[in-house]
Formats: C-alpha cells, structure tokens, sequence
C-alpha cells in the first residue's frame, strides 16, 4: 500500500463571504481530509471570532446525496471526539494578527484505515462545498477580518494499492436544530438507516452554562425498549472527561478591563493568563491581570498597571484547560475501532433524543457519526 498527501486547493484565496463548490477529483480511497482556513485581523483587534464561527456550512456531496454535512464549530468538535486529538487551532485577537482553525474529515475508525474509506469510484461527482461569512461575528474591517484575507488550503490522505476494497465510510451530519427554551423536552427523531458511531450535541449561548441550557440527555430505542443512556448533563461533562481526558486550548486574547472572555470550554476550566509586554519596548510591563468568574466557557478579566491606574489595552495569552470543547456534549458507542459494538440502529424502528431543557435562547444542534456500507 503507498500512503500520499495530495492537495485539492493550496492557499485558495476567499472572499469575504460566499459558498464555494470544488470537485473532489481524485481516484483512490481518501482516508481523510483536512481543511484549513486562515484570515487577518484587522488593525484594531478581532475579539471571539475564530474562523470557525464563520463556517455556516461544510459538505461534501455527490449530486444530491450528502456525504457529509456539519458547521465549522461541530465540526471541530467531531474531530475531536472522533479523533481524540483537538485540530489545530491560531486563535489571535489582536490587530492585524493571523488567525487559523483546522477541521478534519475523517472517513474511517483512524487513519490509513483500510476497512472503512470514501472510494471516489462508488460515487459520480464528488464535490466539497463551503459557506462562509468573516462578518459573521465582528463586521469585516479594522474589528474583525481584514477584507480579502481569507484562505482555504485542502489536502486528500489518499491510499494507493489496496489489496481489499473499503466496504464502506464513516459520515458526519446534522440532523437536527432548535433554539432551547426554558423547560420541557424537546424530543427529536434521529435516523435508524446506519449504525451509530458517535453522537454529539452542541447547544451555545454566550455567557450560559451548557449544563443550565441542556440539564438532561437521553437516547430512547423503540419507545424505551432499550436506553443507551439517559444522564444528568453534569454527569455526561464528567464522563466525558474521564474518556477523553481535558481539552487544552491555548489563545492570545486582546482585552483591558473587559467581562465574559470565551474561552471555548464548556466546564471544569483552569485558565492560565501572562499578559504581553509593549513589543516597542518591551522590558516595561504592561499590566497586571487577573481572572475571576471562569466558568462554562468563559471569564472575566480584570487588569490595572503597576501604578494601580487603568492599564492600556493590550494581548494576553490564555491556556484553558476543559471538556466540551464549543459546548459540545459527545458520546462514543462503544469501541471506535469495533463495528460490533456500535449502536446498530437498523435495528430499531423508533430512535429518539430526549434532550431536557433549563434555559431560553441557546442555539443547539444535534450530529451523528454513522457508518455506511458501499453493498
């Protein structure tokens, strides 16, 4: 078997919001594709908006069947569970910094995994499409992206000279979305077409604990005939923390004396804050700062100098260290690497989400991870 990385675009210049469709033309079975999106601040700062918050949409598609459907910010959540590993993230706030956010496609158990690939041949008209918009959170200019910086570089990990045929890949879609309210269930059907290999649920309202919007989750198979789980959303977080260990997530913030600082972790979070010095002369502290309130991702910050008067604004470098990565709840089942032991959802004829709700006003969105056969 020969291993390649091939590029499909390379440094693609974007605009500043748009939808692009590229084909997907190669021919052996790809393994993974990794997607990487760069911008520039502009010449004041650009505070919380990484770029994945101006990724509406990532698909791939062939005519009318998707293969693969999900926002910039779950997606780098399914990376992550899927993968184990958190994408690469440059996450800057200050002026005219370059910023960069990472999301991984990955169609088998790992990668190089030769049971379970997207093979171009089983399909007529691969394509990638992207929707985006750098305004989406700050207006495009001196506070937010700098116009016309925008980038996308693709790359196929493609395989070469399988004895064996795939027999089938792993695709990550949405599947449902609503805005919370303050109580209640809100009971959602899920599809029982492929097994399920991981679930995710995203549910973000800036400065509201995940576990306040969402307070119960629940998968519920023919009528409760069977309940894979059915927890308390504080006792999901923890179990997700002792499967997947804690999130570290490293950022340089732009701030003064400035309240609610995401950090882009849902609970358990440990920040660690150094502010920068004046890089035009740097042996001359700039402030001193510290943190208060970090809880569900976010934190306030307040900073004076060593005179005790008001301190300039400036960057700071943050590491948080957490669980749910962009208030994301995840659940494996069972072992990534053993289709035994997925939830075979063929086999059921009713599956629904039973997701309790304690506040209003959070954008919530629920994606699977399912396992599909090319027979």
């Amino acid at each position: 078997m020969k291993l390649r990385d091939v590029y499909i675009e390379n440094e693609k210049v974007l605009a500043d919001s748009g939808n692009l469709v590229i084909e997907l033309s190669v021919v052996d079975p790809i393994s993974e594709i990794h997607l990487r999106f760069k911008a520039k601040n502009g010449a004041t700062y650009n505070k919380h908006s990484p770029i994945a918050r101006c990724i509406s949409k990532i698909e791939v598609v062939d005519g009318a069947n998707v293969i693969y459907s999900l926002d910039g910010m779950i997606a780098q959540a399914m990376t992550l569970y899927q993968t184990g590993v958190l994408p690469s993230m440059q996450r800057q706030a200050g002026p005219s910094e370059n910023q960069e956010d990472h999301i991984i496609i990955r169609f088998g158990r790992y990668l190089w995994d030769t049971v379970f690939a997207l093979v171009p041949a089983n399909f007529r008209n691969l394509q990638i499409k992207i929707s985006w918009n750098l305004g989406a959170v700050n207006t495009v200019g001196a506070t937010g992206f700098l116009t016309g910086s925008g980038r996308v570089s693709i790359i196929a990990r493609i395989m070469e000279g399988l004895e064996t045929a795939p027999l089938g890949f792993l695709m990550g879609k949405e599947h449902y979305d609503w805005t919370t309210v303050g109580s209640g269930d809100e009971r959602v059907a899920l599809p029982a077409d492929y097994p399920y290999v991981l679930f995710l649920l995203r549910a973000w309202e800036a400065n509201v604990k995940l576990y306040s919007s969402i307070t119960n989750l629940k998968l519920s198979l023919d009528q409760d005939k069977d309940i894979p789980f059915d927890l308390t959303s504080w006792d999901f977080l923890k179990m997700m923390e002792n499967e997947f260990g804690k999130v570290i997530l490293d950022q340089h913030i732009f701030a003064d004396t400035e309240e609610n600082i995401q950090n882009w972790l849902a609970v358990g979070e440990t920040v660690g804050l150094i502010p920068e010095t004046d890089p035009s002369d740097p042996a001359t502290f700039r402030a001193i700062a510290n943190v208060y309130g970090v809880d569900s991702g976010h934190l306030n910050l307040v900073q004076v100098t060593h005179a005790g008067g008001d301190a300039a604004a400036g960057i700071h470098q943050l590491i948080s260290v957490g669980q749910g990565l962009h208030h994301t709840f995840a659940r494996r089942f069972g072992n990534i690497a053993d289709p035994a032991t997925w939830l075979n959802a063929p086999e059921y004829g009713d599956i629904k989400a039973v997701i309790r709700q304690g506040n209003a006003g959070a954008a919530a969105k629920i994606a699977l991870l399912q396992a599909k056969t090319y027979a």
